[in-house]
């Protein structure tokens, strides 16, 4: 695994793993309107030069919430979700974030794994959230302070 800063010189491989990996995909305009933000930072994971996968995430005080989490399909089952979520995580903590926040479909049994596993909680659901059908689970991690 590779990291490095997202770029905006990213967004068109970006919403391209969009288009194929989910259902209700960011197009290139939202994953451009990130940049506009100051608190915006987001990683990529690089696989022999190609974009294996990504996460974003805007933060302002100590809250945060994960925008964007995508491993492309021939790249999954190899830890690159978890750590990309674990250096966001530790990036933002360092940041003083105490609350990272993120929303996954009900039906997503591998997401809600995976951020279970790394401590998140559910808090809340958001009804019909996804394409007005179907609902969001609400989960918090609180970041440890350093």
């Amino acid at each position: 695994m590779t990291f490095r800063r997202w770029e905006k010189s990213d967004n068109e491989v970006i919403e391209r793993l969009e288009r194929e990996n989910f259902a209700d995909p960011w197009n290139k305009r939202m994953l451009d309107s990130c940049f506009s933000y100051d608190n915006f930072y987001g990683l990529v994971d690089t696989e022999n030069e190609v974009i294996a996968g990504y996460v974003g995430a805007v933060y302002s005080g100590a809250d945060a919430d994960i925008m964007n989490v995508c491993v492309d399909a021939p790249f999954r089952r190899r830890g690159i979700a978890r750590a990309l979520m674990t250096e966001i995580i530790k990036y933002l903590g360092e940041r003083g974030v105490e609350n990272v926040f993120l929303e996954v479909r009900r039906s997503n049994a591998t997401a809600i794994s995976l951020y279970e596993k790394l401590g998140f909680i559910k808090v809340g659901e958001r009804k019909r959230y996804y394409e007005n059908t179907e609902d969001a689970l609400v989960y918090v991690l609180t970041v440890k302070g350093e």
